[in-house]
């Protein structure tokens, strides 16, 4: 079980970044959702809970930097 939580949490936080990477691009909260099949306001939430995340962590934000 501790695996597959270890495994959920990197799905989420690959999706999130996504999103970022999809919101730096230019598409809306809702077109990203269809995209990656979340709502409008499920996009914009885990856009925000990211943005915390990275202001903690500069080595996430150092990261997700790196993909850009």
């Amino acid at each position: 079980d501790s695996w597959r939580k270890g495994e959920g949490r990197a799905l989420s936080r690959a999706r999130e970044i996504l999103a970022l990477l999809c919101q730096q691009q230019g598409l809306s909260g809702g077109e990203i959702g269809r995209f990656i099949g979340r709502t409008r306001a499920a996009v914009s939430y885990m856009l925000l809970s990211l943005q915390k995340e990275l202001d903690k962590s500069p080595g996430l934000r150092r990261e997700v930097e790196d993909l850009t």
